[in-house]
């Protein structure tokens, strides 16, 4: 009861707070591949003894526990153990089973948590950035198996969508491929790897009756990024490092004008051929089950590692001050199985924690996200 009363109130505290916030869209490094605070993992419940027949080794993590007031714990690893039953003829082997028994209960629930062969997903996001611009982002993201429960293969396609004062823009966002690598999956621990690219899908330099128009309301960073993280997961505790850099400034020309004929023009950071520094992420995540519904909250650090760099209306490169620093979430992430293969999720950030200037465009003082996961097992 106490689990689901926390859940319920950094909920609503997710979606009242309007407070800066750059949620994964900072780094992008923490939400890609196995990184991501939306789960690739599936986690199976099967009901009854004859579906663990089913379920073969895929370096998967299985527990059996049978509920009794005393239960006794044995431990044992079974290899190429043939199960049978009436209806299955299956091979389980080299599982790792934990068992607990008690001799008054027969009953119990099994735990095997798998990636899937190949997970769908479309979501959608609205954020609200500099000037009350409106910044709606579709998303596609797909994760397939290229070996079975160890290499995984993970693309992001956005299409941005942004209304704001200044202009009305639109067009396909930075693509993001990555590779996701397991290396452990067992006794209810996990590591992985993943290492991918971001690319640009335009110079970041969407203009407005010829004038240069500011980073918010680029649908592209303009810039190739790459990312890299590792990930180790332990019962309900997850810790994600990651780390990105990006190669190349881009050539957006946005700078304040004298007189400014466009209300509220020079309000923004200027990033003329802005140069983003690199970001340095820490995450750390608890998972809470309710019933059916699964739940991960926690923190998301995400450390720019020095100002950004632009070059100035006189040509000279000079610093965009205050853009060094930490930026720090509250995050949430709640997913509901609406059938066998298909889930809802919701993603939001609360920050607790801000730069002072975010000339790349990325400030949102509201940031919340939805959408449908369809899982191939």
């Amino acid at each position: 009861m106490k689990s689901r009363s926390t859940l319920i109130v950094l909920f609503f505290a997710v979606l009242s707070q309007r407070i800066y916030s750059q949620g994964c869209s900072d780094a992008g490094v923490c939400s890609v591949g196995l990184l991501s605070i939306v789960e690739f993992r599936y986690e199976f419940l099967p009901s009854d003894k004859s579906t663990l027949a089913k379920l073969d080794n895929e370096n998967a993590d299985i527990k059996i526990s049978f509920d009794g007031s005393t239960p006794d714990t044995a431990s044992k690893k079974t290899n190429d153990v043939v199960k049978k039953d009436s209806a299955i003829n299956t091979t389980v082997s080299n599982v790792d089973t934990t068992i607990k028994t008690s001799s008054t209960s027969k009953n119990f629930m099994n735990y095997f948590y798998k990636y899937p062969k190949c997970q769908l997903l479309l979501s959608s996001s609205l954020g609200i950035g500099d000037q009350k611009a409106s910044i709606i982002t579709t998303q596609f993201e797909g994760s397939f198996s290229i070996v079975k429960q160890k290499l995984f293969a993970q693309i992001k396609v956005p299409y941005t969508m942004v209304s704001g004062p200044l202009a009305n823009t639109s067009g396909l966002s930075d693509i993001t491929l990555s590779l996701s690598y397991i290396l452990q999956n067992k006794n209810g621990k996990s590591l992985s790897v993943t290492g991918g690219v971001k690319l640009p899908t335009n110079d970041a330099n969407i203009k407005k009756d010829s004038l240069p128009l500011p980073m918010v309301y680029q649908t592209s960073l303009g810039a190739t990024d790459i990312l890299a993280g590792i990930k180790y997961s332990y019962k309900k505790w997850d810790f994600s490092f990651g780390y990105q850099h990006s190669f190349n400034g881009n050539k957006n020309e946005y700078l304040h004008i004298q007189p400014s004929f466009e209300n509220n023009y020079n309000n923004y950071s200027e990033s003329n051929q802005i140069k983003r520094s690199d970001d340095g992420i820490f995450r750390i995540n608890r998972l809470y089950r309710l019933k059916r519904i699964v739940a991960n909250t926690g923190l998301l650090f995400i450390y720019h590692l020095a100002d950004d760099v632009y070059t100035n209306s006189i040509g000279e490169r000079v610093k965009s001050i205050g853009s060094k620093g930490l930026t720090l979430n509250l995050n949430i992430a709640i997913s509901v199985p609406l059938t066998k293969t298909i889930d809802f999720f919701f993603v939001g950030a609360k920050p607790v924690v801000t730069r002072d200037t975010q000339p790349d465009g990325l400030k949102r003082s509201l940031f919340v996200l939805g959408g449908f996961k369809y899982s191939i097992l």
